[in-house]
């Protein structure tokens, strides 16, 4: 039996953006598969499958190792930053915590039962398995390797995404229609989404810039949710069988995998275009101490503006302050900002401490 990943390509056509097969890369090997992941840093690929997690170096696109002893394997979440991957090991509701490195595992956390989507979220360094027999979450400090709250959800769940910004996690519930929406801070369900006309939600994918999540559901449905508001904006036909779905950000397109052997790949509208960006930027905290001066004068502040988050872009403040009083920031992407005859700039990467003075 020839069992093996197909790589798809990109073609700008005239018309369009069509697909078509690249190259197959064999695999071989008994038994069902699950989730990929990605890498994007070290160009490996992670295919579960079965009770092993088969690695292929993308550079190559050659089978260059596996990490054992993963029963019923269903994902792979990929913590970079720390050197180390987290199984969600269905058959013995565990997660394997992996040295991507050596790809020996290091210790083994307890979940509920038959955990199976899995997901790591960056700003707060946390795992969530989501257990599908268990109905619930449980969250893992992926620093130290240790659970720290156990999320019970109304139904089943099945994939999730994760918006650092906000704060917040979503997750769909396969046997009630809706998404569960979960505070990071808190670990608990904040609100629940209603899918219709989607039914049996599996798949999930997260446009972050346009916020936008995207459910692929088995009664041939791809949803596409406003992720602040959770009303349905739009719907579009997809295949059988559908278990995965994915966003490209620099194509705007999004993807989701069918059982019976297609892939629906739709355009964002260009409504989307017209959401806010604030996503994509930091969150900003001010603190002030006001120079003396006299009642009538305007008083002059010196504030230090915080940022914290990742700053996927440059981004440019605008913001005006009059005597004893602190105005709230807006920003958005391409505004530039000016106080007084200072002109300030938080250009791509630049962390903390700013001093700005008006």
């Amino acid at each position: 039996m020839f069992v093996g990943l197909v790589f798809l390509a990109l073609l700008q056509a005239a018309h369009g953006q069509n697909y078509k097969l690249l190259k197959s890369i064999p695999i071989g090997g008994e038994g069902g598969w699950d989730y990929l992941a990605i890498d994007a840093t070290a160009r490996k690929l992670y295919v579960t499958h079965a009770s092993k997690i088969v690695i292929v170096d993308l550079a190559q696109d050659k089978v260059v190792g596996e990490i054992a002893d993963t029963p019923g394997v269903h994902g792979f979440a990929i913590a970079p930053e720390l050197g180390h991957g987290f199984s969600s090991n269905g058959a013995e509701s565990r997660v394997s915590v992996v040295d991507l490195k050596t790809l020996k595992t290091i210790t083994k956390i307890e979940t509920g039962e038959n955990p199976d989507a899995i997901l790591f979220e960056p700003t707060r360094s946390e795992v969530y398995a989501f257990n599908g027999r268990g109905k619930s979450a449980t969250v893992i400090d992926a620093k130290i390797d240790k659970v720290v709250a156990t999320v019970p959800l109304s139904g089943k769940p099945e994939f999730a995404a994760a918006d650092g910004l906000s704060g917040r996690v979503f997750c769909n519930i396969e046997d009630k229609n809706e998404v569960a929406v979960i505070d990071m801070k808190t670990h608990a369900v904040t609100a629940t989404w209603p899918l219709a006309p989607g039914e049996e939600p599996t798949g999930m994918a997260f446009d972050a810039v346009h916020h936008r999540l995207f459910v692929g559901c088995h009664n041939k449905l791809m949803t596409m949710l406003d992720s602040d508001t959770g009303k349905v904006v739009a719907k579009t036909p997809i295949g059988a069988g559908t278990d995965a779905c994915a966003f490209d950000d620099a194509q705007q397109l999004a993807f989701a995998s069918c059982g019976d052997g297609t892939i629906t790949i739709a355009k964002e509208g260009p409504n989307a275009a017209r959401a806010p960006w604030r996503s994509i930027l930091p969150r900003i905290a001010f603190t002030h101490a006001p120079r003396k001066s006299r009642p009538s004068q305007r008083v002059r502040h010196r504030w230090r503006v915080n940022v914290t988050g990742p700053i996927m872009c440059p981004a440019h403040f605008i913001c005006s302050f009059t005597k004893r009083r602190k105005r709230a920031l807006t920003v958005n992407r391409g505004w530039r900002a000016e106080i007084g005859d200072q002109k300030s700039e938080i250009s791509q990467n630049c962390r903390l401490a700013v001093n700005l003075a008006a």
